[in-house]
């Protein structure tokens, strides 16, 4: 029997944060709210190094360094999963739901959260490959399915078990499906034949709590929850192998890419989202 799920209900504010992490109280749910609007901090993301000695390696890779993480997003509760799609990041909060932020790119960082789905206790989140729908998995093993279209108004079309819906990433080929079993790591099924998927690959040298694709699927992010993220070169299923590692504070959970901006958002738990140059964080760990 499927058990009941709580009715969502969606809270919109006109909440401006600041990049240094103002906050303010989570609104109870079924009750309207005043918008609210407060000057916003912004951060450069202009990673261009600061003219002077070619020859200061050392000096050259700490700017570097301070130019990979371009801001931090405070978050209502500890930020357990992200979901970035163009201009809009959607974070996963536990019993707190699912904040949705809308993100400036351009000559600096903008973010103003533009509204809360409540009444999900929200683990992880995956979106639809049109970028319409949002899927949020609940900690009661349930994927609640968003459309959001209309991102000023998103609206629940349907509750499924967790069991009926594949949210794993997949190779644009269609060919293999990542499969993140946390301190397990993960398994990777060959799906070229929908009605007979099957193991193709397992990788046990890390924990796997989010896998993304990147270069083409040649290559996966993996969050590993207390040990930063690993890059992995997956062109030879065969053989995955290790090309680095990025040690990142407080726990990793999630981790998306915006290939547009060229962004990358880690959920950081108690620290809620961290924001880096994707192209700069990847040169870190080659």
């Amino acid at each position: 029997m499927i058990r009941s799920v709580y009715a969502s209900t969606i809270v919109f504010l006109g909440l401006l944060l600041s990049a240094c992490g103002g906050s303010s109280t989570t609104p109870p749910q079924n009750q309207a709210t005043v918008p609210i609007k407060e000057a916003g901090n912004t951060v450069t993301t202009n990673g261009t190094k600061q003219p002077g000695n070619t020859t200061d390696t050392k000096a050259a890779e700490n700017e570097e360094k301070k130019q990979e993480l371009l801001t931090g997003l405070s978050t209502k509760a500890p930020a357990e999963d992200v979901a970035a799609s163009g201009d809009t990041l959607f974070v996963a909060e536990g019993d707190k739901g699912v904040e949705i932020i809308r993100i400036g790119y351009h000559d600096r960082i903008d973010h103003e959260l533009i509204g809360i789905i409540t009444g999900i206790n929200a683990t992880s989140l995956r979106l639809s490959e049109d970028q319409t729908r949002l899927y949020i998995q609940n900690r009661e093993g349930y994927v609640n399915i968003y459309d959001i279209s209309n991102i000023n108004s998103p609206k629940r079309i349907k509750i499924m078990a967790d069991t009926a819906v594949d949210l794993s990433p997949r190779t644009k080929n269609g060919l293999y499906e990542f499969v993140a079993k946390q301190e397990k790591g993960f398994i990777v099924y060959d799906v070229s034949n929908p009605s007979n998927k099957s193991e193709a690959a397992v990788y046990t040298h890390s924990p796997a709590f989010e896998i993304v694709l990147i270069d083409q699927d040649t290559k996966a992010l993996v969050a590993t929850k207390s040990d930063g993220i690993i890059l992995l070169d997956i062109s030879d299923i065969d053989h995955i192998r290790e090309m680095g590692h990025h040690a990142i504070a407080g726990e990793t959970l999630g981790v998306s890419v915006d290939e547009q901006s060229g962004l990358l958002f880690v959920a950081n738990g108690t620290r809620g989202v961290g924001v880096f140059n994707l192209n700069i964080f990847l040169d870190t760990m080659r």
